[in-house]
């Protein structure tokens, strides 16, 4: 193989490459990966790169000019004059040595540099003398090659002028190469660009200066109705509608105007669109901006947004609508209540809870109960008609919108007929017809509230007040009525307190057995000892207690109180059974068991010596849940008695249900006991019904001898009441001569 075509395919044995090896850069792996960039190890050479080599030949009079580049093992030419070879091995190339200067290399007679003396193509062809070489280099500092010339008889060093203008030739042909790396680099983009504006879901059209559309996707086909083939060549405002045209081309030429165009951050707008057939598309369009070949280009990619317009609006309405009765809810009455206020108009709220509701829901469920509300939503509709809006505020409670009614007659007018044509016929739900009433609350706006939550509160105190006279009353807001509820909420807010400051005290009133007056226990009734007020008994502030969150803790406070009390009296020999009243919040959180236990643990009790007494109205809120804890109690031997039995709306089969004890009869009923025979009639009864359920009957409220004698006539077992001892403090309920004397059992 003749030695320069082993040399263009770098099968040059060492040994003929000379004794000196060409260095290598620092940074060869980054240098290699920039020449990559351009794409040239394996293309043709580029036209421009050969005519820079031929200018560099003619200018210095060389036979020989080559744009060499330089790979990790071979330096290829895309440039070349009086050689036709590739490229050679980089192990004999002299342009390895020129990418390490930062002038121009210049060897004036290579045999006489040892580098280069026996070099292959120093010794053999082309033969050269003469090489003088320009780095090429990038923005980066990459050397990439060189621009060189050779001559094969030996020349004097360049002149300054002469390698001034080599070098501007090198940076000529990294111009060349640079702007071909570019034109890669857009070609690459706009392949991609097109794949993927082929792929995405979204609209893509893109038009020049002139509104000439440029290009069309098959999404914009598709959402638009316009063929490619069609639309490409055409003004924008193929796609604008007829009546934002004028307002297109005048943002249009403004936007131009405007912008930097190189510097576009692009934006999102929503506009509609105009499809083919003259309907129009709500559409979110993506606008950018940038240069093709020096001219501004403008694309938008456009995405059908009709879908979620309309699941907006989806969401907006049950956002403010009801799902099950399709009237405003608690969102939509606010901001109805909000207009009707403004500029101070007059407006009447009515408030309705409907009566009798709960009992279906919980009987019937919750199927029949839906289908209830929605009739009812439809019947106060269509008698308000245009007189006023109905909403939802939640379960059984609607609320009525009168805007410019500024009279309380006149609300409370048509409040009635609203609850006259709930009540004049009967709802269907099946097979079955259920008789629905209503409460109502009404408060006159501006006068009785400016805002929405001033008049709505004041509306709901007059439905409060309604509820506790009477079901079906229809009350309308006074003054009066805050001024209570506030002393209410004051009083809720001290009887929260008093737990944490230790004003709960507890004082004992005896229970006697009737048939030898011995005292065989004690009720433990709660007190406050008010810091400003005294002793207050329960009526003070029961139900603000029973109301408030801390009930359950003071119920568990009295259960812990009353055994330390009973411990304390039995370590002197009186071994009293104590009763201690339940709060519902205690059976509702389901921890009462673990409570007593720990109570009689912790003052080492026996279970007989507790009773938690229950009243029947906490028994009809709860469930099978409550039985599992009283079950437990009476495991436990801990007494369990009926308070005030026959007074609420108890039934008879609870007593089967529930693991009681001992059954209370009411003060009530032994009052009047010596001179109203139905008292005498209920309390023989109960007392009967006792003996058959083996169950021990204890009479509150005895006060005088003839009421004694009836009751221990009658088989009554026990007796509690002021003829035995009015309720005391601990200190006293043992001390007080008054039991001492009335209780010779006192102690045995």
């Amino acid at each position: 193989m003749p030695l320069l075509e082993q040399m263009a395919t770098g099968n040059v044995g060492a040994t003929s490459q000379g004794s000196h090896q060409p260095p290598v850069p620092l940074n060869e792996d980054e240098r290699l990966v920039a020449l990559s960039n351009y794409q040239l190890e394996c293309a043709a050479t580029p036209s421009d790169l050969q005519h820079i080599a031929a200018l560099a030949a003619d200018i210095f009079e060389a036979p020989i000019a080559l744009v060499s580049l330089l790979a990790r093992d071979y330096q290829y030419f895309r440039g070349q004059v009086g050689v036709d070879i590739p490229g050679t091995s980089r192990n004999i190339s002299f342009c390895a040595h020129a990418i390490m200067s930062d002038e121009v290399f210049v060897v004036t007679d290579a045999t006489l540099d040892p580098r280069f003396a026996s070099n292959p193509l120093v010794i053999g062809d082309p033969g050269i003398r003469f090489y003088a070489g320009a780095p090429i280099v990038d923005s980066q500092e990459h050397r990439l090659g060189s621009l060189c010339i050779i001559d094969r008889v030996p020349r004097p060093p360049l002149t300054e002028r002469e390698r001034r203008l080599l070098s501007s030739l090198a940076k000529l042909v990294m111009g060349r190469m640079e702007q071909r790396r570019l034109d890669i680099e857009l070609k690459a983009t706009l392949a991609r660009f097109e794949s993927m504006a082929a792929a995405t879901p979204s609209a893509v059209i893109c038009a020049e200066a002139d509104e000439r559309i440029v290009f069309w996707n098959k999404a914009a086909e598709q959402l638009l109705g316009w063929p490619a083939a069609e639309a490409l060549g055409r003004k924008l405002d193929l796609i604008v509608p007829h009546r934002l045209r004028e307002a297109h081309t005048r943002n249009f030429t403004h936007f131009q105007e405007a912008n930097n165009i190189d510097n576009y951050p692009g934006r999102t707008i929503e506009l509609p669109v105009l499809h083919r057939d003259g309907t129009e598309v709500a559409a979110e369009v993506s606008l950018s901006a940038w240069r093709e070949d020096g001219r501004a280009v403008f694309g938008a990619a456009v995405r059908d947004i009709g879908a979620r317009k309309r699941a907006q609006a989806d969401l907006l309405h049950l956002a403010h609508h009801d799902a099950l009765t399709g009237l405003r809810n608690r969102t939509g009455f606010g901001e109805t209540l909000a207009k009707a206020l403004d500029n101070n108009a007059a407006v009447s709220l009515i408030l309705l809870d409907l009566d009798g509701f709960k009992h279906v829901n919980d009987s019937l469920g919750h199927g029949v109960g839906d289908k209830l509300l929605r009739d009812i939503a439809k019947r106060l509709n269509a008698r308000l008609a245009d007189e006023g809006s109905v909403a939802r505020l939640g379960g059984d409670e609607f609320a009525v919108i009168l805007p410019g009614v500024g009279s309380a007659q006149a609300a409370a007018a048509l409040a009635r007929e609203l609850q006259d044509a709930l009540a004049k016929e009967p709802f269907w739900a099946g097979s079955r017809n259920f008789q629905i009433g209503a409460t109502v609350g009404i408060a006159i706006g501006p006068a009785q509230g400016q805002t929405v939550d001033a008049l709505l509160s004041n509306a709901d105190l007059a439905l409060y007040e309604g509820k506790a006279t009477a079901r079906g009353t229809c009350r309308t807001f006074e003054v009066s009525l805050r001024a209570a509820y506030d002393a209410r909420r004051c009083l809720e807010n001290e009887v929260q307190c008093a737990l944490e400051h230790g004003e709960f005290v507890l004082h004992y009133q005896p229970q006697v057995r009737l048939a030898d007056r011995a005292v065989v226990g004690a009720e433990a009734l709660l007190r406050w000892r008010h810091p400003i007020r005294g002793l207050l008994s329960p009526a003070s502030f029961l139900e603000a207690l029973e109301t408030g969150p801390r009930s359950a803790a003071v119920g568990d406070w009295a259960i812990e109180e009353a055994c330390r009390q009973a411990a304390s009296w039995r370590r002197v020999g009186s071994l009293l059974k104590v009763g201690v009243n339940l709060f519902s919040e205690q059976l509702r959180l389901g921890r009462l068991a673990d409570t007593v236990r720990s109570a009689l643990c912790r003052w080492q009790l026996p279970g007989e010596a507790l009773e938690i007494e229950l009243t029947e109205t906490i028994v009809l809120r709860h469930d099978d849940a409550t039985l599992k804890q009283l079950y437990a109690l009476r495991d436990m031997g801990v007494g369990v008695a009926f308070d005030d039995f026959g007074t609420g709306f108890a039934s008879l089969t609870m007593l089967k249900r529930f693991p009681l004890t001992r059954l209370k009869i009411d003060r009530s009923f032994v009052t009047d006991l010596s001179t109203d025979v139905h008292d005498r009639a209920i309390v023989e009864a109960l007392l009967e019904m006792g003996r058959r359920l083996k169950l021990n009957v204890i009479a509150e409220g005895i006060e005088t001898s003839e009421q004694e004698v009836f009751l221990k006539s009658h088989g009554c077992d026990e007796g509690q009441g002021y003829r035995f001892g009015r309720p005391q403090a601990a200190a006293h309920f043992v001390r007080s001569s008054e039991v001492l004397l009335s209780f010779p059992g006192l102690g045995s």
